[in-house]
């Protein structure tokens, strides 16, 4: 869960002026180097017809100024709104009360959306926790090595 903070944080973080033109110095150059045409900005007229507010449409001068608004910033909050939605806060305390209870290290609030989510008892689960942490021979962790233990100690 860490990885995706630090992730959706890079992708803030890239959010800038400076961070865009490093990246768009950067692919000019590659550009130059590799002989690729940098193409100039269109400005298209609007039909008043299809329109009514073409006059007062926005027009970028530079080719940068179209990049950084149109695909680099929204590139980037595409990102960020996509990360957020796959790992919403609801499936966050999921991933985070499995990984307590794995270690054995589950509180109540997080066995309540253990109870929410898998329709199991909070108290029988609870339960279940204290008993096998009382036992000294159940592992803990979440490790592929731990989970492989957990099912040989239960058959």
């Amino acid at each position: 869960m860490a990885s995706i903070k630090s992730l959706r944080a890079a992708f803030i973080n890239l959010r800038n002026e400076t961070e865009f033109l490093i990246i768009f110095n950067e692919a000019k150059k590659l550009c130059i180097e590799l002989e690729i045409d940098i193409p100039l900005v269109k400005k298209r007229k609007v039909s008043s017809r299809f329109d009514e507010f073409a006059k007062t449409q926005h027009y970028y001068e530079t080719k940068e100024e179209e990049l950084r608004s149109l695909s680099f910033y929204q590139t980037l909050d595409n990102m960020v709104t996509s990360l957020d939605l796959r790992f919403q806060q609801e499936t966050i305390k999921i991933i985070n009360a499995v990984g307590n209870l794995l270690n054995l290290k589950l509180n109540k609030e997080e066995a309540a959306v253990l109870e929410e989510k898998f329709k199991i008892s909070q108290d029988e689960l609870m339960a279940e926790r204290r008993v096998l942490k009382a036992n000294q021979t159940v592992l803990t962790g979440n490790s592929a090595t731990t989970l492989s233990g957990w099912i040989q100690w239960m058959q």
